[in-house]
């Protein structure tokens, strides 16, 4: 028996990779390196099966926070609805259990 962490659903994985390049893309498009940046630390545990759980509910959280705040964020709709398309990516990946604990 194997002490390895199960693998992850890629496919929910793969969309919740995708939605956060989006983001992180049209923060750097919209000169806001910095929150580009302080997503990327994220960005990396998602190749990692015993780490990505824990990364996606980071990412959920600071989306949520965003959410709440939304004026920490440039004012442009693309910014708003990438983060909003993240979120729900996480959310959906979290609840429907595709990512082991």
């Amino acid at each position: 028996m194997s002490a390895e962490a199960p693998e992850p659903n890629l496919s929910a994985i793969e969309e919740v990779q995708e939605r956060f390049e989006e983001l992180t893309r049209v923060l750097r498009e919209a000169d806001r390196l910095d929150l580009a940046k302080g997503l990327q630390t994220h960005g990396t545990a998602f190749n990692s099966a015993t780490r990505v759980r824990r990364a996606v509910a980071d990412v959920r959280q600071i989306c949520a926070h965003w959410r709440t705040h939304p004026e920490e964020l440039p004012d442009l709709p693309v910014v708003h609805f990438a983060v909003n398309r993240l979120e729900d990516a996480c959310r959906e990946a979290l609840v429907s259990g595709v990512i082991a604990a």
